[in-house]
């Protein structure tokens, strides 16, 4: 098969955890072959990633499910976001191990606008993810994010990012710095990467900047 994004996380109890998409292809509609299209795939590492287990199913809807990603919460729950074609931005939290997330139901957190990366614990426990969308009648691409203040059952404050007027076509990814402004950055279509500052943990975003580089799906790391 086609296997490609993938996201790795710690596990809690101290395993590492790569999820990832398998398909035919880079878009893996369903067909006689593949009656489910694309699915989300597992492997766990009980030695730092020096060898994994055989890949197994984490989620297979009847559509193309796609780009995913993991998170371990603070209270060791593990959260997996990931979009449907179609079907817009999905999450699964297991209660206790990640291996009871194939029996959950997964909970649609944004009809209209995809995901790519994962979810983001703050400092003051609100979750955040980074969304995007596309409006292709209108020529028009923007990031986007959600919320979460009860620690992932419901999902409010959906904040489209203003665009500057340039088609970014996002995999919006979201990082908390030292002070606890939200740094966020897209992909640019025909432009370079744009990024963006939250004073106020997501609810409201200020207009995208230009960076001085070109590239794709985001991914961001605080070293310290």
């Amino acid at each position: 098969g086609y296997e490609a994004f993938p996201d790795v996380s710690r596990t809690s109890d101290g395993k590492l955890i790569v999820v990832f998409y398998e398909g035919y292809a880079h878009i893996s509609n369903p067909n006689q072959q593949w009656p489910n299209g694309g699915r989300i795939c597992y492997c766990i590492s009980e030695d730092e990633g020096k060898t994994w287990s055989k890949p197994d199913t984490l989620y297979d809807s009847p559509y193309d499910d796609r780009d995913p990603s993991a998170t371990l919460l603070a209270d060791k729950r593990m959260a997996c976001s990931f979009f449907i074609i179609d079907h817009g931005t999905n999450v699964i939290i297991s209660e206790k191990e990640f291996k009871n997330w194939i029996e959950l139901k997964p909970q649609i957190i944004s009809i209209l606008f995809n995901v790519s990366s994962p979810i983001r614990e703050l400092s003051n426990g609100r979750l955040i993810v980074g969304l995007y969308g596309e409006n292709w009648a209108n020529n028009q691409a923007a990031g986007a994010s959600i919320c979460s203040d009860d620690i992932g059952k419901t999902w409010h404050t959906l904040s489209i990012i203003d665009n500057a007027g340039k088609y970014l076509d996002a995999e919006t990814d979201i990082i908390e710095l030292k002070d606890g402004v939200l740094y966020a950055i897209h992909r640019g279509e025909g432009t370079t990467m744009h990024f963006t500052t939250s004073i106020d943990k997501g609810s409201n975003w200020g207009r995208t900047k230009p960076l001085d580089f070109v590239g794709h799906c985001p991914y961001l790391h605080r070293s310290e």
